[in-house]
């Protein structure tokens, strides 16, 4: 049952990204596989798997924004920012003003630098940080920029604040989970995370991962030509599609509102042909082929 496409699991909590993705893999038979975006295993949601020809597309999906739905424990720091990890503070939360929590909450609004917490999978000298952290070391690493495009108290709940973050890729909410208890001055961790859309993929199209079988994987698989909604579709020709095929750009349709630098899907019989740029090599503009699967 090999195949190409895009299927959206609703990955539990307390598995790897990773191990999701090898089960949908042998389920289709297929040996390409990956996922877009890693969630952390205590996180559940949205966790897109490119198939087959689909793995080739990954590049123009995962610098997405993503939306979460966070639940941030108020009173207790840990050393991972999560529940997982080992209690390394605590402080009072009671009596905390709710409309000072809201207002903590907002200034991780914008864009700033966000230092990646130690039990992280980003390498440091070769070695994931997590590694050290497990032996007991802490390392010198250099802040990220991040895009917090908007967060949202959604309620209150003492000693809990669920929050609603929607952000650009290599964020970490539980870095602001922690930071937030930082601010307030009680600590905090990440006590549960859903990660409720990916790019243009969002948990109502998620399947969940104990329904998937090999009768209905199928019936949950996004087709080749769909994996990109957010790119606008351009039919061509046969012609057109001899041209792509030997990596040859095409000029643009008339009257396509197109601007340089803009992504649009070529189709050819309704199969993908191609996913090209919009390119001002004069006039008219010309669409230039980035991946072709002719």
């Amino acid at each position: 049952m090999a195949a190409s496409g895009i299927i959206v699991v609703n990955k539990p909590a307390g598995i790897t990204s990773r191990r999701v993705t090898d089960q949908v893999s042998r389920l289709f038979r297929e040996k390409k596989a990956g996922h877009l975006g890693t969630l952390d295993p205590l996180a559940s949601g949205v966790l897109p798997v490119a198939l087959g020809s689909a793995t080739r597309l990954i590049r123009f999906l995962e610098g997405g924004d993503k939306v979460y739905e966070a639940v941030v424990r108020l009173g207790t720091a840990t050393d991972t920012y999560d529940a997982e990890g080992r209690v390394v503070s605590e402080g009072e939360w009671r009596g905390l003003d709710p409309a000072a929590v809201t207002a903590a909450v907002s200034t991780f609004q914008g864009e700033g630098y966000q230092l990646p917490p130690m039990h992280s999978a980003i390498k440091k000298d070769g070695r994931r940080l997590y590694d050290l952290a497990r032996q007991g070391l802490e390392v010198e690493r250099a802040p990220r920029r991040v895009a917090v495009f908007s967060v949202i108290t959604v309620a209150i709940a003492p000693p809990d604040v669920m929050v609603r973050v929607r952000c650009g890729p290599g964020t970490y909410i539980r870095s602001i989970a922690h930071d937030l208890g930082l601010k307030l001055g009680c600590g905090a961790h990440l006590a549960s995370l859903v990660r409720s859309a990916s790019g243009p993929f969002t948990i109502g199209e998620a399947v969940d991962l104990d329904t998937l079988t090999p009768e209905t994987a199928a019936l949950h698989l996004i087709p080749l030509d769909q994996c990109l909604p957010h790119f606008p579709a351009v039919e061509i020709s046969t012609d057109q599609a001899a041209l792509i095929r030997d990596g040859v750009a095409i000029p643009a349709p008339e009257g396509l509102p197109a601007a340089p630098g803009q992504m649009f899907r070529l189709i050819h019989n309704g199969a993908l042909a191609a996913v090209a740029i919009a390119a001002n090599r004069g006039y008219p503009l010309v669409l230039r082929p980035l991946r072709v699967f002719l």
